[in-house]
């Protein structure tokens, strides 16, 4: 998508590295991956992944106006998705006779539920009454959680927006706990630390106490909802505990602490994804210990830093935004995603930019 949104513009302006510290440390991290991986894992050291290397480092060559045009091109693109989606989803709610392929749990575990597929659109289902909007991904998380970082990088604007609707109706749909979580915090996180009038944080304070009620009123209605976004957020916030962890991986990071060098180095870059099925931070650590975790938060602090960067005026969105985005990485732990480190650079960016031009008068 970004080579050809540059061919389209027919130039890159590229006249000098920009950004050097944050490259180095992505740098760093991919050779420390490379040399520190688990065997029994597929081969890291590939020409695909040195190709994503090169892709993550462009992001930091690209200057403004091409970061706004790229992100502009994925907002665009998740939101016909979305709207694709939900399209697919009331289909199969309201059975619609359109042609679909029923698929079922898989032995080797790649696949753990049961999907209606429409040409490529996936509804989750357990039962008739227990359906979740999936869209082209394998699971409602993924729409959940990208959809929400997409919608923190705009502010959760929806007037006259098309594209943010179809974000958060798809988001809705997905019954994903990331969505629902990451949209309340960012909407606390607005009332403390962004710039508001009175009006605005009453605006605020009104969307938080409707969601709440009509979170508890959904629990009582709806089993469904109640299972797959209120007892999971009500266990995180109560105990600390996720479905994402499991007791074999609780041991795993157990026994690391008893020995220095496991802890230190972990057990190898793709050994939780032989091991563990569930998603989650902690694999980060158990792959590549204390180091290399230092190394990824490291990444993702440089990566804001790099954006943040040049900004004449305090965005204290663009700090709700990083706290929204390092919150999402609980469950969505990539390492060398271009997309999610992307989303990160560019709605920093814009952010900076339109608060510049909000108080400068630009247009």
């Amino acid at each position: 998508m970004m080579a050809c949104y540059l061919v389209q513009r027919r130039h890159v302006r590229i006249v000098r590295l920009k950004r050097l510290e944050a490259m180095v440390i992505i740098t760093l991290l991919f050779f420390y991956c490379a040399i520190n991986h688990y065997a029994e894992s597929s081969d890291f050291f590939t020409l695909f992944n040195v190709l994503r290397l090169f892709t993550v480092l462009a992001i930091f060559q690209l200057d403004d106006s091409d970061l706004k045009g790229i992100l502009g091109y994925c907002i665009n693109i998740m939101a016909i998705i979305s709207i694709l989606s939900v399209l697919v989803f009331f289909i199969h709610v309201f059975h619609i006779p359109i042609k679909h392929t029923y698929i079922k749990p898989s032995a080797n575990g790649e696949i753990y539920q049961y999907y209606y597929n429409y040409f490529g659109f996936l509804v989750m289902s357990e039962d008739q009454s227990k359906l979740r909007l999936c869209g082209i991904f394998n699971e409602p998380g993924v729409v959940g959680t990208i959809n929400a970082l997409l919608l923190a990088g705009d502010n959760y604007r929806l007037k006259r927006k098309w594209y943010n609707i179809s974000l958060l109706i798809a988001g809705l749909l997905s019954l994903s706990a990331a969505f629902y979580l990451l949209s309340l915090s960012f909407l606390l996180l607005k009332l403390f630390t962004g710039k508001l009038d009175l009006t605005r944080k009453l605006q605020v304070v009104a969307s938080c106490s409707f969601m709440i009620l009509l979170n508890n009123i959904a629990a009582q209605k709806s089993y469904l909802y109640k299972r797959m976004i209120y007892d999971k957020i009500y266990r995180l916030l109560t105990t600390g505990q996720s479905n994402r962890v499991n007791e074999a991986l609780n041991y795993t990071l157990r026994m690391m602490s008893e020995k220095v060098s496991l802890f230190m180095f972990g057990y190898g870059y793709g050994y939780s994804r032989v091991h563990f099925g569930t998603s989650v931070i902690k694999r980060v650590f158990v792959d590549v210990g204390f180091i290399g975790f230092v190394l990824y938060l490291l990444m993702m602090v440089m990566v804001y830093i790099s954006f943040r960067e040049n900004s004449e005026v305090r965005c204290d969105e663009t700090v709700a935004f990083f706290i929204i985005f390092l919150v999402s990485l609980y469950q969505r732990p990539y390492v060398f995603e271009f997309f999610i480190i992307f989303i990160l650079a560019s709605s920093v960016r814009k952010i900076v930019i339109q608060q510049s031009e909000f108080i400068w008068g630009e247009k």
